[in-house]
């Protein structure tokens, strides 16, 4: 049996993949939203990357840094989720 990353799950969707979480199992793609949450302004969504659902959070930051700061979007302190932690 093909790894998750090479399975086809869905017959609709052949870039869906199964995934899982803790305990929360999907078929589909892994959706990963930066929310602004300066005190003074108000939270706003500010950049959303969608990814197959096999990809580990953590090899999304870069991409995301680099997007905010080509859009001068960049954040002084970043806080993220401890699964998109690079060790």
């Amino acid at each position: 049996m093909p790894a998750a990353g090479q399975q086809i799950a869905s017959p609709y969707d052949s870039e869906a993949r199964w995934s899982t979480k803790r305990e929360i199992e999907w078929v589909g793609y892994k959706v990963h939203l930066t929310e602004m949450c300066d005190d003074i302004f108000p939270h706003l969504i500010t950049r959303v990357e969608t990814t197959v659902a096999t990809i580990p959070d953590d090899q999304v930051v870069a991409k995301i840094h680099t997007d905010l700061a080509d859009k001068d979007r960049l954040p002084s302190q970043h806080i993220i989720d401890t699964g998109y932690t690079v060790l």
